[in-house]
This record gives structure tokens, sequence and C-alpha cells, in this order.
């Protein structure tokens, strides 16, 4: 027996994977501008010669080095809640700005289409 969200909470499950999905590319773009150029660090073990702890323990070498370079950033997010057809419903723009050890600051740009969906999904994020 397969379950079916409700509407809203549908609704809502949405507008939460556009942002996720909206914020994906900015991130990759930051994460390809700070990485150091080609040469600039010593190759590693090819993942075919590592075990599972060396290869958890270098990402986790990685995440501390790049939250330490890693200071400020700020990105345009679009969120948006559509039907199963594509029928925009509401649209909201916010600016979040991240500020390190881990502060984000959202602020509205714009919003467009029914108040209930904006107050009632996109004010909860």
């Amino acid at each position: 027996m397969t379950s079916r969200l409700a509407p809203a909470p549908r609704l809502f499950v949405v507008s939460i994977l556009l942002g996720v999905m909206a914020a994906v590319p900015s991130a990759i773009e930051l994460a390809a501008a700070r990485e150091p150029p080609d040469g600039a660090s010593a190759p590693r073990s090819s993942p075919e010669e590592m075990s599972g702890d060396q290869l958890f323990s270098e990402l986790l070498e990685h995440n501390h080095s790049r939250e330490e370079r890693l200071l400020r950033y700020a990105v345009v997010r679009t969120y948006m809640v559509k039907s199963d057809k594509d029928t925009v419903y509401a649209t909201t723009v916010v600016r979040m700005q991240y500020q390190a050890p881990g502060a984000k600051q959202f602020a509205t740009v714009s919003e467009e289409g029914s108040g209930v969906i904006r107050s009632v999904v996109f004010r909860r994020l």
C-alpha cells in the first residue's frame, strides 16, 4: 500500500526540494572557485587503493579544510510551489548570507502568487 501526501505537505516538500536544487549550482561554483589550482596539492591515493576508513578520514580532512577557508558568502535563492502539472502557485526570491561559523541570514527580495501558500510554506523556511 502506498501512502500519498496531502496537498499542503506535498507542496511543502516540493518547495524544499526546489530550494535545495537552486542552491546546488551555487555551492558547486563556490567550491570550484575555492579549490587550489591543478598541481597545487600532492596527488592522493586512488579510491581503489583506499580502505573505507582512509576514505572517510580524507573526507573529514577535506571538509575541515574547506570550513576554515569558507568565511562568508551570499547567494540568491528562488523557491517555488508547483502542482504536479507545473502550475506555479507561489514564488519567493530570498538573499541568503552566510557568516562563519554557521550564521545564516535570509532577506526576502520578492514574492508573488498565493498569499496563503507564501505564509504557510515560505515563512516556515
